[in-house]
């Protein structure tokens, strides 16, 4: 462990000596004699399993220890390691001969139960985490999950994409989610464990989909379509381009009463700590205000409640994703185009292309919509935000032509 530069008054953390004398006394060398030949290796015992190395890796082959002074070498290179924070499993796996402890199926399945402990305690989406544990079960990542973790490289990044897309038969946007997925893990791998760097993965080529946006007009007579005790929701993400969850989870304690409805103001709590302060338009606040008193409130009351939810098997009477859904088509069906578009296309897309497009319009350069785009819907990169304005930039075309 070395001082931080310029930093004179260094001192080592309280862990420091645990280390050193973690590091002094870890392993040992041994011998074995057969026929006549002596082989020295090297023992060590972690967490009550007890490991031998008898051949170090030099490239792509593997030495003996043909003397006690190569053993004795590589023991110490292993209890450095240690000694500045390496894990202990860690620093003696690339020594041990094929051992099944560092398979990656078994890391994989760690790191999805940190992932799930982090979507209980609030921090993940839940969709997300389900459908990574769902990997092994469908097959997805075989060709891998008895594979080192030492040897996890960009060939088997190559044959993983390839099984998806042949033999899963998934979609390249799908294949390029699990291939992102599978680095993720091994990024948190080499942060937590200290194992290799991930691997870059192929590039998969997904064709570009472009939404159908409706008109403002054809999304005005959506949500005019929609009765007025259910629209709250759905006038949050239509004319305030917020995502479905953040409208969902939405509670009142978050919502700031103005001296008049033009005086609202909401309070989103967005992912990737991308909270943010947003002023009310006049008809979801307007809705608000019917719907609840301004002052102290309950702390958990939803902002937006499904007046229809069944509240034995939702009792804070959220909106859910198949409540959301019926809602969305019963208006479609109702203006006389069934699913003519998706959820996120007629609400959030709509808004967040009509919002560049209203800009880019009034005279804003390319560079001023893609930032107040990316500051009012929440994006966590500017990537998303200049898909809105390009976006508008084909639609004003279109016009145009």
């Amino acid at each position: 462990m070395t001082a931080p530069a310029n930093s004179a008054d260094w001192r080592p953390s309280p862990s420091f000596g645990i280390l050193r004398e973690m590091a002094r006394t870890f392993g040992s060398v041994v011998s074995r004699t057969h026929k006549g030949v002596t082989r020295w290796g090297l023992r060590f015992r972690v967490d009550g399993d007890e490991y031998h190395s008898w051949s170090v890796p030099v490239g792509e082959r593997r030495i003996r220890y043909s003397t006690r002074d190569l053993a004795e070498g590589v023991l110490d290179e292993i209890r450095s390691s240690i000694r500045h924070g390496i894990d202990p499993l860690a620093a003696i796996s690339p020594y041990l001969n094929n051992s099944p402890l560092f398979r990656f199926e078994r890391f994989w399945d760690e790191w999805t139960t940190r992932q799930r402990a982090r979507t209980d305690a609030g921090q993940l989406h839940p969709t997300r985490v389900t459908w990574n544990e769902s990997f092994t079960r469908l097959g997805y990542l075989d060709p891998i999950l008895d594979v080192s973790v030492w040897d996890l490289g960009y060939g088997y990044m190559e044959t993983l994409q390839t099984h998806l897309l042949d033999t899963c038969e998934l979609s390249p946007k799908s294949t390029r989610h699990v291939l992102s997925d599978v680095r993720t893990c091994l990024r948190w791998l080499a942060r937590r464990k200290g194992f290799p760097a991930a691997p870059d993965i192929p590039p998969t080529v997904v064709p570009r989909h472009i939404p159908k946006i409706p008109t403002v007009a054809e999304q005005r007579a959506l949500l005019d379509a929609i009765p007025w005790g259910d629209r709250g929701y759905f006038l949050a993400r239509g004319l305030l381009g917020v995502r479905d969850e953040e409208a969902a989870r939405a509670n009142l304690e978050d919502y700031r009463w103005g001296d008049n409805a033009a005086g609202d103001s909401w309070f989103i709590r967005a992912k990737g700590g991308q909270n943010r302060l947003l002023p009310v338009p006049g008809e979801l606040a307007h809705w608000v205000r019917d719907h609840h008193r301004p002052g102290p409130c309950e702390a958990g009351t939803p902002l937006f409640a499904n007046p229809n939810a069944d509240l034995e098997k939702n009792p804070e009477g959220r909106w859910t994703p198949s409540s959301r859904r019926r809602v969305m088509l019963a208006a479609m069906r109702a203006i006389g185009k069934p699913k003519a578009w998706r959820p996120n296309e007629a609400l959030r897309h709509c808004f967040g292309t009509r919002t560049a497009e209203r800009l880019l319009t009034e005279g804003y350069g390319e560079h001023d919509a893609i930032r107040m785009v990316m500051s009012i819907m929440g994006h966590t990169s500017d990537v998303t935000s200049r898909r809105y304005v390009q976006l508008a930039v084909e639609v004003l075309r279109s016009a145009i032509t």
